[in-house]
This record gives structure tokens, C-alpha cells and sequence, in this order.
């Protein structure tokens, strides 16, 4: 597609896409707004728990809003702010009213003590990726639409060998296909979000990769920060390009405006996404252990003599946990393949829109928008 600075035409674009999502970020997808079932140490059920916020500071409560954090033992206990950061009570969530022990509802830890980037300088680099590889920088048209052709890469971590995973093919469904699939796109594929909220003027396909498999474990990629703009989480992804391209993979095909840049590069992980909450049966790892689904634009991979600097990295699967015997026959089994809602709303922020949800625990747009609200999709 060639470039175009027309400022109306991309807010028209923009306009299309967040229009039609109403009709129901490093930017990251906020945390799942579901309550869950932990387990105690002694195999106690808590109650009910809800993840909080999103990639820059996320925190657990209870269904009433009372701060909730695992404690060293890995017992889940209601927390207090002592010199602006959040400390453990002792007490177990669900054996005293948290009232009575003089909590504060949705209190959270001070700004300056929350270990990741805020808010504003996340928008800044969301600004400056609009600017320079966002839009389709020009204006297409249902009869001439502007094309883009994106890879997804399918990255399977090492100590995930034995993992039962969806195949490549369920992939390609998944994001290409023309219209819902029952088992796999119930409620259309990647293509259709895009198709349908540009009214036909941008196609949006994807090249998916067969399986690689890194020498880093998931707790590797994490390396205490999510998988965030890390040394570990940057080596990880680089090396399974680097994989690709060693298997003769020509990424110079998918620079379709000859800018120099791979217009789309999605890695889906094996890995239970961070922002999912709950624990991965198989592993045991909690979501503070896990890959928190993000985009970002500092990669710096170059193979075949095109650059790849954006990119966003999701989970490939739905994780089925506990284990239920009526998912054997899904593709992946337990491990099933994930939802369009979290990787549309990353695919969101390659076309420069920013996240419209309230990361402070206020509700945004809400489920109006498919950047404010994606779960459920």
C-alpha cells in the first residue's frame, strides 16, 4: 500500500473500526473482569477472586474489592498499604470481613511503587507507532481495499514439549477464515473483525508458521516482569524468528508497501496468558509466572533485508482448567485454541488505536469496544 499522509483518511479508518466494535498497549489487553476459585496450600477453595488492572500493575481482589495478594507461603491473603505499597495482613481472604479488619475497598499500592511504566508513557509510544508504521497509510475502498499480510508465528516453550496444541491448519482458521467456524471462530475469525469494521476497504490476512519450539521455559520468558520488555522476553521472540528464518522462511514477502518493515508480526506462546488470572494445571504457575499478552515496538530482528520492530506476543490457547473430560475432542484438547477477543484487540493497536479500558479498576467504554472490553469474544 503506498504512503499516504492524509490525516482525514486514517481518522475515517479509525472511525470504521471503532464504530463497528461498538456494536458489542508497551500497550497490553486488560485483565479478565471474571471471578475465579483459587487454591490454598491445604486445598482449601478461596472465594471468588478477580484480577485487576492490566500489564503496568495488576492486583487481586475479592468479589467486594478488598485487596487480595499471594504471600510467600502461597497462601492468598488480604493486603493493607503500609508505606505506599501493598503488604500481606495474615489473614486469609474469606476468614475475616475485611471491613472489620479496617481495610479500604480497591486500594491499591502508590503510583511511584508500581514496578512497570505508566500509563502515559505507554500512550506516548502508542503515538509513535501510529505515526510511523500503523495505518495502512492510505485510504482503500471496498472495490480497491488496502492489503495487509501479517505472520503468526506458533512458538511452543521448552518445558512445554509434551503439550497437546492446536494445529497450524485451526490457526488459519482461526485468523483467516471467511466467516464463523463452529468449534474454532464461533464468533468470526480475525479477518472478519477487520473486513467487517473497515466496511470491505482493509484486508487483513496472515501467513501461519507451523510450531518452533525455543530453548527458553515460560518461566525464562517471564523473568519477573510478565515477559515485558525484558532481555529474556525480547531473546525469546527474536529466537523464534531466528528459527523461521533458519528454515528458510523469506520475511521480505510480508513487506507488502516496501517500507523496509514486516507489516505484522504476531507470536502466539503455549503458555495460559497472565492476564487470563487462574493457575495452568499443568504447571502450576500463577499468572504473576506467565506471559502477559502485549504489543510493543522494539524487537530489532532482521532477516532476509526487511526489520521487524512491532510485534505483539498473545497465548495461543484456551487453558480448560480444572481439567474437564468434555473438551477432549477440541482442537488442543484441555488446550484449546484461544478467542479472538485478546489478539483482535492487539491486532487493534497495529492500526494506532489505543486502549480504552480504565487500568486504575473503573470500567471505560466497557464492553461497547473491542479496545475496552475483549473478553467474551
Amino acid at each position: 500500500c503506498g504512503h499516504n499522509n492524509n490525516t482525514t483518511h486514517i481518522m475515517k479508518l479509525l472511525a470504521a473500526l471503532i464504530g463497528t466494535c461498538m456494536l458489542s498497549a508497551v500497550s497490553a489487553a486488560p485483565a479478565n473482569p471474571l471471578p475465579h476459585v483459587y487454591k490454598q496450600p491445604d486445598g482449601t477453595d478461596t472465594p471468588e477472586l478477580i484480577l485487576n488492572g492490566n500489564e503496568q500493575y495488576a492486583w487481586m481482589t475479592d468479589t467486594k474489592g478488598y485487596h487480595v495478594l499471594r504471600d510467600t507461603e502461597g497462601w492468598y491473603v488480604y493486603a493493607r498499604k503500609e508505606n505506599g505499597k501493598m503488604v500481606s495482613t495474615g489473614v486469609r481472604v474469606g476468614h475475616k470481613n475485611p471491613k472489620k479488619l479496617g481495610l479500604t475497598r480497591m486500594e491499591t499500592a502508590d503510583a511511584k511503587d508500581r514496578l512497570r511504566k505508566s500509563m502515559t508513557e505507554k500512550q506516548k509510544g502508542r503515538r509513535r507507532l501510529q505515526q510511523n508504521e500503523a495505518i495502512c497509510n492510505r485510504l482503500g475502498t471496498k472495490d480497491s481495499p488496502c492489503k495487509k499480510k501479517g505472520i503468526v508465528v506458533l512458538m511452543r516453550f521448552k518445558d512445554h514439549a509434551n503439550r497437546k496444541l492446536p494445529s497450524s491448519s485451526d490457526y488459519d482458521v482461526l485468523f483467516n477464515n471467511n466467516g464463523p467456524d463452529a468449534a474454532i471462530a464461533p464468533t468470526g475469525s480475525v479477518y472478519d473483525i477487520f473486513m467487517e469494521n473497515s466496511y470491505g476497504a482493509y484486508v487483513y490476512e496472515n501467513h501461519i508458521t507451523e510450531w518452533v519450539t525455543v530453548t527458553k521455559t515460560e518461566k525464562e520468558a517471564n523473568h519477573g516482569n510478565l515477559g515485558l520488555n525484558t532481555a529474556n522476553g525480547r531473546a525469546t521472540w527474536k529466537e523464534a524468528l531466528s528459527l523461521l528464518d533458519q528454515q528458510g522462511f523469506n520475511f521480505a514477502d510480508f513487506d507488502a508497501d516496501s517500507s523496509g518493515m514486516v507489516d505484522s508480526v504476531v507470536i502466539l506462546h503455549s503458555g495460559a496468558g497472565a492476564e487470563v488470572g487462574k493457575i495452568d494445571c499443568d504447571s502450576g504457575a500463577t499468572w504473576e509466572d506467565r506471559i502477559w499478552s502485549h504489543q510493543t515496538d522494539t524487537l530489532g530482528f532482521s532477516a532476509d533485508g526487511v526489520n521487524v520492530d512491532a510485534y505483539y506476543v498473545a497465548s495461543a490457547v484456551t487453558h480448560y482448567c480444572p481439567l474437564d473430560a468434555k473438551w477432549k475432542d477440541a482442537p488442543g484438547g484441555n488446550w484449546g485454541i484461544a478467542r479472538i477477543g485478546v489478539i483482535a484487540h492487539e491486532c487493534g493497536h497495529f492500526l494506532g488505536v489505543d486502549d480504552l479500558y480504565d487500568p486504575s479498576g473503573g470500567a471505560g467504554v466497557g464492553t461497547f469496544d473491542l479496545m475496552g472490553n475483549m473478553w467474551g469474544w
